[in-house]
């Protein structure tokens, strides 16, 4: 369900600006079946970098622009707290800082040199397609050598009173232990047939950190996925713990969507790029993502090459 809900999530969110994706369009039924050619193109994997290597000498390299930081700011609303409705914050706000980032093939090697370090395009069966994507935060992981470069500061919450949280558990650090933290969606109840909240996926073990007076930072569990850290600041979440062996939630609503300040991250400007190494075969979680949709074509051992270009 996870993961569904994270296809979902790419669908409205991660990439509403990705270039469009590449679509396959068969050969005509009489047409004759040609032979299969050597592949266009090859992996090559050094320690720093990956490339293409073409049969007619041009490379192309794999490269990540890491754009600015953006910085959110969102009122959230703690509308119930089952155990304790008498102690719920009047105001509360999360901060929290969002990335995004180019991933493209570029020219590094071409008899024209206007083409210097524009994206790599692939024409198969005349349907266009730029060897590039975009990504952010929370949807980067898969790219192994990308996670030093993403932001892993989880989000701030400041309210003006910290009664309702202070009856949480507390770890041995006295951070305060969220055992779940849920994303909501509306979706029918399969028994009761009704349009209704229901938590699609959640983090667990997730703790808020004192970081000033009633402001406290998510940390998520180690090795937990960069969405998790992120999952606070999604509209509508809940909050589950337990009281006195009770089961109680907190229901929060948000002002502003996340889906606004992903929006905003993908139009700030470039600060760096990197050459970007990747496994000499294409990782079987990117194998269908934009920019490898491509280049499948280009380098599969062999294939039906008389219909595909590169420019």
């Amino acid at each position: 369900m996870k993961y569904l809900l994270l296809f979902l999530l790419a669908a409205l969110i991660f990439f509403s600006n990705v270039d469009t994706a590449y679509a396959q369009a068969a050969p005509a039924a009489s047409a004759p079946v040609p032979a299969t050619k050597p592949p266009l193109a090859k992996w090559e994997l050094s320690p720093t970098e990956t490339k293409l290597i073409f049969a007619d000498g041009r490379e192309a390299s794999l490269i990540i622009g890491v754009r600015k930081k953006y910085q959110a700011v969102s009122k959230a609303v703690v509308k119930e707290n089952i155990c304790f409705p008498d102690v719920l914050p009047q105001n509360c706000s999360w901060t929290y800082e969002v990335g995004s980032y180019d991933i493209r093939f570029v020219w590094s090697k071409h008899p024209d040199v206007s083409k210097l370090k524009q994206v790599v395009i692939v024409n198969v069966y005349n349907n266009k397609t730029k060897l590039m994507m975009t990504l952010n935060d929370a949807s980067i992981s898969g790219l192994a050598t990308v996670d030093a470069i993403v932001s892993k500061k989880g989000p701030i919450l400041k309210c003006d009173s910290d009664a309702w949280l202070l009856n949480l558990p507390k770890t041995p650090s006295q951070n305060i232990l969220v055992s779940a933290w849920g994303f909501e969606t509306m979706r029918q109840n399969s028994i009761s047939k009704k349009n209704e909240n229901q938590t699609s996926f959640q983090v667990n073990d997730v703790e808020l950190k004192s970081v000033g007076t009633n402001s406290w930072q998510v940390v998520v569990p180690e090795g937990a996925e960069d969405v998790d850290r992120l999952i606070p600041v999604t509209d509508p979440n809940t909050i589950y713990y337990e009281n006195n062996q009770r089961q109680c939630s907190i229901q929060v609503r948000l002002e502003k969507s996340i889906i606004g300040a992903l929006g905003i991250a993908d139009q700030q400007p470039i600060e760096k790029t990197y050459s970007l190494p990747l496994p000499k075969s294409i990782p079987k979680n990117l194998i269908n993502r934009e920019v490898f949709s491509g280049v499948k074509y280009l380098t599969r051992e062999t294939y039906t090459s008389y219909m595909v270009t590169v420019e």
